[in-house]
């Protein structure tokens, strides 16, 4: 999966543009372009969008910031003269700072996302989503309730 400014590259072989169009990436080139068919469908693929965008922009940040702190704590452990940091002191804060502010960017678009979906999810669904959700809270209380009782 790579990353653009505002599509995504999906493992299936399709592109995931953050309006929720889809597009097929394929070997001659880029091809089908699927628009969802209702608020819902465009809902739940830009909720998807986000968390991709989301899973990208951490693991930058934190391979980022691994990277500076692994090359600096080795040169600490060095005999003699270490040499000096990994990174300019001032750029690496800036850079990890940028990152911070674009994971808290994702964060924020998700959020809004999932309140889309939220309004956009038919009642139906809805109402099939709160039985799974009771079943799910019922199963749980009954693991919670076999697992106490001991010889």
């Amino acid at each position: 999966m790579k990353q653009n400014e505002n599509c995504i590259m999906l493992s299936d072989g399709w592109i995931l543009y953050d309006d929720g169009t889809l597009q097929e990436n394929s070997a001659s080139g880029y091809g089908t372009i699927k628009k969802p068919d209702n608020e819902f469908e465009r809902s739940r693929l830009i909720v998807i969008y986000w968390q991709k965008k989301l899973e990208l922009c951490v693991a930058e940040f934190d391979d980022k910031k691994a990277t500076w702190l692994a090359a600096a704590r080795n040169r600490l452990g060095k005999k003699g003269n270490p040499g000096g940091p990994p990174a300019d002191t001032t750029e690496a804060v800036a850079l990890l700072t940028a990152l911070k502010a674009k994971v808290h960017h994702c964060q924020e678009m998700l959020s809004e996302a999932e309140q889309n979906l939220e309004r956009n999810t038919p009642t139906q669904l809805r109402k099939n989503i709160d039985i799974a959700e009771q079943n799910r809270a019922r199963i749980a209380d009954f693991v919670g309730s076999i697992e106490k009782i001991e010889i």
